[in-house]
Formats: C-alpha cells, structure tokens, sequence
C-alpha cells in the first residue's frame, strides 16, 4: 500500500506528459531526432567485405549515400560504375562522401561477387536495416541511391539520377544542406 501511496504522490507532482514512463517500462521519447547512426546502424563492412568499421568512417563525411543495389539487375550494373567513377571523382577532389551498399542479393555470393568491385562500405548481407531503409525512403526499384546530411537528415531521395551529371551536383547536395 506504502508504494502504491508514493506512485500517487509522484504521478500528481508529474506533468501528464510523463505519466508513461510510470505505466510503461519500455517507455521511449518519440520527439527527440535520431541521429544518422541511429537511422542507418553502426556497423558496416569495409571494401575488402569482411572487416567490420564501425561510425568512425564517417568521419570529416558532408554527406552519406544510401546505395541499393543487386549483381542481377542490369541497369544497377550500368549505373554501379558511373557511381563509382562520381565517388573516385570526389575524392581526387578531396571530398569525403561515404557510401553503404544495401544489397537486393538473394545469395551471399552474389552480393560478394557485386561488392568486391565497390570502392566503398556495405551492410552485411541481408542485414535487416536494408529493408528498413528502403521502406523508410520509399525504395521502389533499383538502383536507387538516398543522400543523407551528417545529422541524418534527407538532403536527396533518388540522387541516381543526377549522378550522371558529374562531380558539380555534389556541391548543389552541399549547397541544400548549407541553405537550411
């Protein structure tokens, strides 16, 4: 009875917003802004495919590619060496723009066969923030590459399509994260 007493007692003394945390243990704040991490993960494997990196690659990063790709898709097989010219590009240049490869594989050698030419990070194959990514974008098809800013805010949902375009359209990336 004793502590039913001191729940009371608190619960009056406690902005109705609060009452959750005391009804439900798994109470979590839905306001708060998740950070790009939280959004994305923290785990990632490295261009050789099998060393894990952790956010520590994103370091000094303007922007993070969301990249979903597959080995069977045709036009992703086009597309993958232009992405990969645009990224070998940028870093002659001196930028940094990280990207995570979300395979569409249905086997693990397939996905290993794709990635080994990939100048860049992947999740590991099948890694349930695949499918959550891609539902959160809105990933209808493939290839489809997200922009992402540093916080993990969306700067350019289907980006792909401007890749073709050249280097200068990372600047206008930057340019819409600059401007907000």
């Amino acid at each position: 009875i004793l502590k039913s007493t001191r729940t009371t007692r608190l619960l009056q003394n406690t902005p109705p917003a609060y009452y959750s945390i005391f009804q439900n243990t798994s109470y979590r704040r839905t306001d708060r802004k998740m950070s790009l991490f939280e959004i994305i993960g923290d785990s990632f494997l490295a261009t050789d495919g099998t060393t894990v990196i952790g956010p520590e690659a994103f370091n000094d990063a303007e922007l993070v590619g969301l990249y979903f790709s597959a080995h069977w898709c045709p036009p992703c097989r086009n597309f993958t060496p232009q992405l990969a010219s645009f990224h070998e590009e940028l870093t002659k240049q001196g930028r940094k723009f990280p990207i995570v490869f979300g395979s569409s594989d249905s086997d693990q050698q397939s996905f290993q066969d794709y990635f080994k030419d990939m100048p860049w990070f992947a999740f590991k194959f099948k890694d349930e923030k695949i499918e959550e990514l891609k539902k959160k974008y809105g990933v209808s098809g493939i290839p489809w590459l997200v922009v992402l800013d540093k916080e993990g805010n969306l700067v350019l949902n289907e980006a792909d399509e401007e890749v073709p375009q050249g280097t200068p359209v990372f600047n206008e990336w930057v340019q819409k994260v600059t401007v907000k």
